[in-house]
């Protein structure tokens, strides 16, 4: 059916190169770099420093589900091992559309998409893993942007609007990156859900980062990814702590993926007071599903009366 319209996607992705973290990163931080390693066996994988990360059995584009195959798994059409990514797969790098923004842009156009926000594969699945290390951190993500802003743009042809990372593990740098990529170009800024260091990401200590996105009036998103809920409840209830991301149990899905930490973050948001102090403040969740809104939102207690007896 071809729609009278153009629509504008909030939530498209890419593939990253081997050297989106590599590239741009600074000297110093060389032996703390996100890397991606070749030659241990079949596929890629994927280092922090020298150490491999539990989150990605492999970089997001090495074995990816062909276009079509989530239909088809739902549909329960031919055989399935249990997820439509590894069913016929294919590798995503080796796709254009998926790594080349000219070639993605005339696949919008066959697809009657005007506009798209753009995120990270393997961008948003580094911070939990590199948290004791803020200043690398920063570094990687500081160059993981400078990569961004080279293969993709903030703002390509008005159309491709991609979007930089950011943590709040240290605030100063977190404002510094801001700054710096706003004057760049970017219009919209990521940050991963979940607790900043045993702290809401409604502290007060943070206000200097949430005080510039107010006054630039650009959005913050939080989309799905390595969040860190999964070793957090894991601990406490006997599962194990760090299985890759596509190896977590049901009971780990239950209490720790998709609906728990977006819940959680939002209710620090609110319940915290952040849009108290920031009123003209706007957050986006991408990726993270809508069926938790009415738990989230669930109706209040009526106010207290005088007991009777």
């Amino acid at each position: 059916m071809k729609l009278d319209y153009r629509i504008v996607d909030a939530d498209n992705h890419y593939y990253e190169p081997d050297d989106c973290f590599t590239r741009h990163l600074e000297t110093g931080f060389s032996d703390r770099a996100v890397r991606i390693v070749r030659g241990e066996g079949r596929f890629a994988r994927v280092y922090l420093g020298e150490k491999r990360s539990e989150f990605f059995s492999v970089p997001p584009g090495e074995v990816t589900g062909p276009p079509g195959s989530l239909r088809d798994f739902l549909l329960e059409k031919g055989e399935s091992d249990g997820t439509h990514m590894t069913h016929g797969a294919i590798c995503g790098a080796a796709v254009a559309e998926y790594t080349d923004r000219d070639a993605r842009l005339r696949l919008m156009d066959e697809q009657n998409v005007e506009a798209a926000l753009f995120l990270p594969s393997l961008g948003v699945g580094v911070e939990w893993e590199l948290r004791h290390d803020p200043a690398a951190l920063a570094a990687n993500l500081r160059a993981f942007n400078r990569w961004i802003a080279d293969d993709w743009g903030w703002a390509h042809r008005g159309r491709i609007f991609s979007v930089a990372l950011i943590s709040l593990l240290d605030v100063e740098l977190a404002v510094r990156e801001t700054e710096r990529v706003l004057r760049e170009g970017a219009r919209v800024l990521h940050l991963k859900p979940g607790p900043v260091a045993g702290r809401s990401p409604a502290d007060p200590l943070f206000d200097p980062f949430w005080a510039r996105c107010e006054e630039a009036g650009i959005p913050v998103a939080f989309h799905l990814g390595d969040d860190g809920y999964t070793e957090l409840y894991s601990r406490h209830w006997g599962e194990k702590p760090h299985p890759p991301s596509h190896r977590r149990s049901a009971f780990q899905k239950v209490t720790a993926f998709v609906e728990r930490p977006i819940i959680d973050t939002m209710a620090a948001l609110v319940l915290h007071n952040l849009f108290g102090r920031f009123p003209q403040l706007r957050v986006m969740s991408i990726e993270n599903g809508g069926g938790w809104a009415p738990r989230a939102g669930a109706r209040r207690p009526g106010p207290l009366r005088p007991h009777a007896g």
